[in-house]
Parts: C-alpha cells; structure tokens; sequence
C-alpha cells in the first residue's frame, strides 16, 4: 500500500537537541548502510537540478541561528512529494527496511526531501548538529544518500559521535546512511570538488 506523505513548512535543521543520548540503547548508538535503489541517471538529474536552483542554507536552535557560514556552509533546494512521488515512496520502503533495526513508531516524512550541495570552493561544511529540537521533535530517523561519486570529491566526510567516539561511514554513491536523528553529527569541509547528498527524515510521535 503506498504511503502518503504530508509535509510542512520546511525548517532548517537545529544545532541541538535534548535526547539523553549517553541514556540510549545499543541499538541507536550506530548507524546503517543501505542500498537506496537511486540509480546514476537519477543520481545525475539530481545534481543538475540544485546547480539550477539553490538557496544557502541557515541553522536553527542556537544564539547564532539564520545563515551563520561558520556554523554551516551549503547550498540546498527542498523536493516536494508532488513532484518525486516515486522517490518519496522508494524512500519510505527503506525506512521501513531500517525500522526493523531501530524498531521506532513511524509515521511517514513530514518534512520535505533535501539537496545539499557542498563545494571546495567555499570550503563548505556542517558543525556538530542533530536533526531535532523545537518543533522537529518528530523526527525519528534520518537518511543521508550521496549523490557524488566518491572521487569527484575529497573532504566531506559525514561523522557521528557515539559514545564519545567518532564514527566514519563509507560513503558510497546511491548507498543511504540511516541513523536515529537524534544522533550528533557533522559533514567535515569539502577540500576538493563538489559533494551533492539527498537528505531525508522519518517522523513518528514525538521523543519529548
């Protein structure tokens, strides 16, 4: 049965969140790596359509909330699901694969998809940051797929802190890193080429 998907007002992602993640069980202290079902030529129409319609993307949740360069630095462009309703779905299925580790009420995806473009050019980057906070309580999983092949980039590393410890997935083109969205994390600044990522979040009820 096909998942419908409501979404809001997109809100930028805050720089903090009130999850005890030290309090966390095992199953939420890692993430997955899955195969998104994103093929090149998608992948390809992807990047194009950012390089022609991009915004710069603000932070949330902090003193320094707005566009704060030093805090974050990217270009990013919301997908409807009126417009990729297929992609939503193929999104949703998969969430529903990852859901079988995390074992969360979930919803759908009451946030709008993301393209995040980061380039060498301005050094681009995101801080230590979660994925909830005010008014973004719902969000329980979140979904970072690369776009760009690996070699067309150096830099860009998307890293978590669990436990204390940093933690640096392989990021494969068209591979999806799934995590609880709650989990800390960062992409570290792009030092040569361009890295492109899709960006999503699973809702479900609200942490706290």
């Amino acid at each position: 049965m096909e998942k419908q998907h409501k979404v809001n007002q997109p809100l930028e992602q805050p720089l903090t969140g009130n999850v005890p993640v030290d309090d966390a069980p095992e199953k939420f202290l890692r993430c997955l790596t899955l195969e998104s079902g994103i093929n090149a030529a998608q992948r390809a129409e992807l990047i194009e359509r950012i390089k022609t319609n991009w915004r710069d993307a603000a932070v949330s949740g902090c003193n320094d909330a707005g566009i704060n360069k030093a805090l974050r630095s990217t270009r990013l462009q919301w997908l409807l699901p009126e417009e990729f309703p297929d992609l939503y779905q193929q999104l949703w299925q998969l969430s529903e694969e990852a859901n079988r580790h995390f074992q969360l009420s979930i919803h759908g995806m009451s946030t709008p998809l993301q393209l995040a473009w980061y380039s060498a050019e301005t050094q681009d980057h995101f801080c230590w940051h979660t994925d909830i906070g005010p008014q973004l309580w719902h969000r329980k999983i979140s979904l970072s797929i690369p776009l760009s092949d690996e070699s067309d980039y150096e830099g860009g590393d998307l890293e978590f802190m669990f436990s204390e410890k940093i933690h640096r997935p392989t990021q494969t083109a068209g591979q999806a890193i799934v995590f609880p969205s709650f989990a800390l994390h960062r992409v570290t600044p792009v030092t040569r080429g361009e890295r492109v990522a899709l960006v999503g979040w699973i809702s479900g009820d609200e942490w706290c």
